[in-house]
């Protein structure tokens, strides 16, 4: 079972590959930006278009029809589960429990590229794309799930970005290390080795609120909790201590989750999306195997945090850690790390990882 994360439109030519004799469950996470930076020029003048790579063209706008075509390209992937990631530190929806992304535009202070004021100009015209998407998922026979970003730290070391949330600037006594302070250079690390701390009550209330906020908002099949963006929720060096916080948190998640079945009328599967070793779970204070006990979670997706594909995700020791009592989807991201750096993931390469 294979997750595919998409940040580059190639994905979809890999997961028809991948998928041909359609034996296997395909997931393809669609990251929050993705979509939305397809979108035309940026602050600057320049077009993000192209200086990520990115082949999008007209018939994929913030239209409903063109919002539409992107599902249509997907289904003819093979694609049976899309998952619909719809936040960073900031919302991409009309949310109250977390500041839409658009409201950083009455700051001058900021960099604002085009596609916060097209989303924005979306919502004000009725159309909201996770609604869309969701309903031509279920019209082409695949499963749309939400994927929720538990602690994003998506480009906090710079201190004109647009899309970094005021709660995180304005509580830094609320991170898990207060003290420290990132260069624009150290975005990586800053992801790996901070974040929000979820021993903080206002922390965890804050992503409950969201959480209930989304699936009153939104109707999914199922609810991705993606713990790798970022990787530390605890004290370094308490994580032992304070792991039962987490689980706690995961309690009540599941009891939001709980509630939003009743009023659906159908289940809502839960996934946790973590490092591709056991291990580093346990250090981490992530005890997806306990969660699974508990019966809190339905499965995990060992996948790799931005620097590159591993191609040995040790499938058989997650069977074992969590007792055959979920399921377990591979998963990846969308790029090769080399001795020249990082690069997007080329077709042989999703190829090759699949294999």
């Amino acid at each position: 079972m294979r997750l595919l994360s998409s940040w580059c439109l190639e994905a979809l030519v890999v997961v028809a590959a991948m998928t041909v004799h359609g034996a296997e469950p395909l997931l393809m996470n669609e990251d929050c930006f993705h979509y939305f930076v397809l979108q035309g020029p940026q602050s600057d003048g320049s077009s993000e278009v192209n200086t990520v790579g990115h082949a999008g063209g007209p018939e994929f706008d913030l239209t409903e029809r063109g919002l539409e075509r992107y599902i249509d390209e997907i289904a003819r992937g093979h694609v049976t589960h899309f998952l619909m990631n719809l936040n960073g530190s900031m919302a991409m929806f009309p949310s109250k429990a977390f500041e839409p992304v658009w409201t950083s535009m009455s700051n001058p202070n900021l960099n604002h590229p085009k596609w916060i004021e097209l989303l924005k100009n979306a919502y004000d015209r009725g159309v909201d794309p996770y609604a869309v998407w969701i309903r031509r998922c279920r019209e082409k026979g695949i499963k749309p799930w939400i994927s929720i970003r538990m602690n994003d730290l998506h480009v906090v070391v710079q201190p004109k970005c647009a899309f970094v949330s005021e709660f995180w600037r304005q509580h830094p006594q609320w991170r898990i290390d207060p003290t420290r302070h990132y260069s624009p250079e150290e975005w990586g690390k800053c992801a790996f080795e901070d974040g929000l701390d979820y021993t903080v009550p206002e922390v965890r209330n804050r992503m409950l609120a969201f959480l209930k906020e989304v699936l009153e908002r939104y109707d999914p099949d199922g609810l991705e909790l993606d713990m790798i963006r970022g990787t530390r929720y605890l004290p370094v060096g308490r994580e032992r201590e304070t792991a039962h916080m987490l689980t706690a948190f995961m309690r009540q998640a599941h009891g939001i989750v709980r509630r939003a079945e009743a009023r659906r009328g159908h289940r809502v599967k839960v996934a946790v999306r973590l490092l591709t070793r056991p291990e580093e779970s346990v250090k981490r204070g992530l005890r997806a195997d306990l969660w699974a006990e508990e019966g809190l979670i339905d499965a995990v997706i060992p996948c790799n945090f931005w620097d590159s594909m591993d191609f040995d995700i040790p499938i058989a020791k997650w069977k074992e850690w969590t007792k055959n009592r979920v399921l377990v989807f591979a998963g990846t991201d969308s790029g090769i790390t080399d001795s020249k750096g990082r690069r997007l993931a080329s077709y042989s390469d999703y190829l090759n990882w699949a294999r």
